[in-house]
């Protein structure tokens, strides 16, 4: 389960020696255990605290001895129940943004390997569980390791670690332990879970020795009933449920690398040792030495000598009982182990349940002081004298009688019977308690942020500005754990890059009982691999109040800003509390809604510009044809006037015609007359002749 594949070989460490490991591991533990011890002790008081245990043996046996009741009036469970609360109506949601724009691809594929990660784990009662020991017992602890249970090829495994488990080195200052040296896991398990766990020694686990006959005197109980059934004498008889001890112990190393760098060649080689790149260099030189090729520059440095690199590195030992089981440098970037600390400055830490405590205390004195004075003043003193009684009248007798809504005692005079009245009850009790209670509810944030009235007369709106003023205190908190998330996840962002197989398929289980799977690819991976992302934490919006509160806060600014009912509903949805398979069902339809709308738009527009068109067209055929029978009526005018005149012209013409066949046949019948005349003449000529 916790193995890790080393980094480098195993032979980088055969050099330590296994009582040597031990030791130095255990030595670590043994530097800071009082100090945990005392921390532990507090964490457990604290859950005590919660749980409604407030008062110690002795102080318990003190009130039965007085006939007194040790009353618990539990205003601690109340408050941070409310707080537990307000964390599971803001649990947190994880997404993945690219830091280039070719990354956005694979930080949507990380966004959604992420979630799968969660529902596996069932992270949201990981991260309340955390959060709960964080507020109660100082801190809360996850530990993140790739597991090979219940899923093909393996997955992250997030699990709660019991916050009495875990050692740290007391030097670190920072919030997410980065810069502390050493962090181990301490716990108990019976040789059976060993045996599962290391299988590969489950012969050396059967001789170890167990702790002890009882188990307390060698652990820390992280809950009251452990304690109950482990404080016994060991009841099992077989040596499978004998107890022995486990401790994961990581540290932060140096681990060198050396590079023998051949110019010559241009070639590089990395080794794990020095004396392994020596060798090799040597064995360089003088292969380069019998050719005949010199290995010094003209400026005198070496064409061929050795580079070291430096690298922290994780290094992981895990000692079951005397034996060392693991001992291995690994690839992990950092402690699995990731720390919630409510509040938390310079390696100071305290929880929430600290601050309730001595409030608590005075509460519960109060109310057990005030209930023995009622107890024992509930009926006036009464001294009897019992020689001034009637004959047959004891004390008894008056006892009894006294008890009587209307007593009768016969008595020989009336000094026989004294009652003497009582004292009232200090009224600084009662303050007390009021100041008790007043004090746990301010610490909390105020009656308001707790849900309850401050006073009958306060408007609404007050109450709503006095809740958010008192959860203000509670913003380190939900901080804190924001702060946490991103580190957890960031381990778990890690997994999945360098673990995740091809062929791996993923299967997401949505809100309803819709499945979907994918399939993982070599390409996919590839490009998770090299992408560069970065992890932002928001409010994931999971409860159902906070979901009808921000649906009834979206529904007033959709009706206030008047926005189109495409965006209102897209908004909306976002908040409703129907399952979110379904949402994706509305999200598709209103897809193709929306692109059947601009469609339709689309069409109507165009009909519209098809039907101006038309409507010009026949604007311009009529003043075309105006035009045209403008033109006409012009043309005609123009064709009868031209006609007129061709008539005219034809007329004038034929009178001219006319006129030339009359000329013509006046000169016809001149020059035939003429012909005539002559050939007279002719004829008289010759006659003269």
């Amino acid at each position: 389960m916790f193995k890790i594949e080393p980094v480098v070989q195993l032979e980088l460490l055969k050099h330590e020696d296994d009582n040597d490991v031990i030791s130095a591991v255990r030595n670590d533990i043994e530097q800071v255990k009082n100090v945990f011890d005392d921390i532990n002790a507090a964490a457990r008081r604290n859950y005590d605290f919660y749980y409604g245990r407030q008062w110690s043996e002795e102080e318990i046996e003190a009130h039965e001895r007085q006939k007194r009741i040790p009353y618990v009036l539990n205003e601690i469970k109340h408050k941070v129940d409310h707080l537990v609360g307000v964390q599971m109506q803001t649990r947190l949601d994880v997404k993945a943004v690219g830091r280039e724009p070719g990354d956005q691809q694979a930080a949507e594929l990380l966004t959604h390997l992420v979630k799968w990660v969660s529902q596996v784990n069932d992270l949201d009662y990981i991260e309340t569980e955390v959060f709960k020991d964080g507020i109660i017992g100082n801190v809360g602890w996850a530990c993140v390791y790739w597991s090979n249970e219940d899923v093909m090829y393996g997955y992250p495994k997030v699990e709660v670690v019991p916050y009495n488990e875990v050692y740290y080195d007391l030097n670190a200052k920072k919030r997410d332990l980065s810069d502390a040296r050493w962090m181990a896991r301490r716990s108990y398990i019976t040789k059976a879970e060993a045996k599962e766990k290391y299988p590969w020694i489950e012969k050396d686990i059967d001789d170890l020795h167990p702790v002890a006959e009882t188990y307390p005197a060698y652990a820390n109980y992280p809950t009251y009933h452990q304690e109950r059934v482990y404080g016994k004498t060991n009841p099992y008889n077989s040596r499978d449920r004998e107890i022995v001890e486990e401790i994961i112990h990581y540290e932060r190393v140096k681990v060198y690398k050396y590079y023998v760098i051949d110019d010559i060649r241009g070639d590089i080689q990395k080794f794990n040792t020095r004396k392994e790149a020596e060798d090799y260099l040597d064995g360089l030189v003088e292969a380069y030495s019998d050719e005949g090729i010199s290995i010094i520059n003209d400026d005198g440095t070496h064409k061929v000598f050795i580079g070291t690199a430096e690298q922290d590195q994780i290094k992981q030992t895990v000692v079951v009982g005397d034996l060392l089981v693991i001992n291995e440098i690994t690839i992990l970037p950092d402690f699995p182990f990731v720390a919630y600390f409510p509040n938390f400055s310079h390696g100071e830490f305290q929880s929430f349940v600290e601050a309730l405590i001595y409030p608590q205390i005075l509460i519960n004195r109060s109310f057990s002081q005030w209930d023995y004075i009622l107890g024992a003043s509930h009926k006036n003193v009464v001294t009897v004298m019992e020689s001034l009684l009637r004959r047959g009248w004891d004390v008894e007798a008056v006892r009894r009688e006294i008890s009587k809504t209307v007593p009768v005692i016969p008595v020989m005079t009336h000094g026989a019977i004294n009652s003497i009245p009582n004292n009232p009850v200090n009224p600084q009790i009662f303050q007390n308690i009021e100041f008790g209670i007043g004090r746990m509810q301010d610490y909390a944030g105020g009656r308001n942020s707790l849900g309850l009235t401050e006073s009958a007369a306060e408007s609404g709106r007050a109450v709503i500005a006095r809740a958010e003023q008192g959860g203000v205190a509670k913003l380190p908190l939900f901080d804190a754990l924001r702060f946490w998330r991103l580190k957890l996840t960031e381990r778990i962002v890690w997994y999945i890059k360098n673990f995740m197989t091809p062929r791996q398929i993923i299967r997401i289980i949505g809100d309803d009982k819709d499945v979907q799977y994918v399939n993982l690819k070599n390409e996919l991976l590839d490009t998770l691999e090299d992408a560069k992302v970065d992890i932002i934490i928001d409010e994931a919006i999971k409860s159902e109040t906070m979901r009808e509160r921000y649906f009834q806060q979206m529904l007033q600014l959709s009706n206030l800003m008047q926005l189109p009912p495409e965006i209102a509903m897209s908004i909306l949805l976002e908040y409703s509390s129907i399952p979110e398979t379904k949402k994706n069902e509305i999200r598709q339809q209103l897809t193709f809604y929306t692109k059947y709308i601009e469609m339709k738009a689309k069409d109507a527009e165009e009909q519209k510009l098809a039907l101006q068109v038309e409507r010009e067209l026949k604007k311009q055929t009529m003043k075309d044809a105006k035009r045209l029978g403008e033109q006409l009526a012009t043309a005609s005018e123009d064709i009868k006037r031209q006609a007129k005149e061709v008539q005219t012209k034809m007329k004038n013409l034929q009178k001219m015609q006319q006129k030339a066949q009359e000329e013509q046949m006046k000169d016809a019948l001149l020059m035939q007359l003429a012909q005539q005349n002559g050939s007279q003449d002719q004829q008289n000529f010759n006659l003269q002749m």
